[in-house]
């Protein structure tokens, strides 16, 4: 078993990841659903946004990650 450590704490995974080209962060408000779609799946937010992604990383607890992928599958 190896553990490791980010010297910047969790926040590191989303700072790490918004460098890489095609990675997109939106943060600020709140997903309020997730749909599957045939490129991967849509995702629609509280202020009406809807943004397609072929993949998806959540940080949140894992009850709501559950509530959240319930529909989409």
């Amino acid at each position: 078993l190896r553990t490791y450590t980010l010297e910047t704490g969790v926040q590191g995974f989303p700072e790490a990841a918004v460098r890489h080209p095609g990675i997109r962060f939106h943060g600020g408000t709140q997903v309020t659903g997730i749909e599957k779609s045939e490129s991967g799946f849509t995702v629609t937010t509280e202020d009406g946004g809807r943004h397609d992604a072929r993949f998806l990383a959540f940080a949140t607890p894992a009850n709501v990650t559950a509530r959240l992928l319930e529909r989409a599958s």
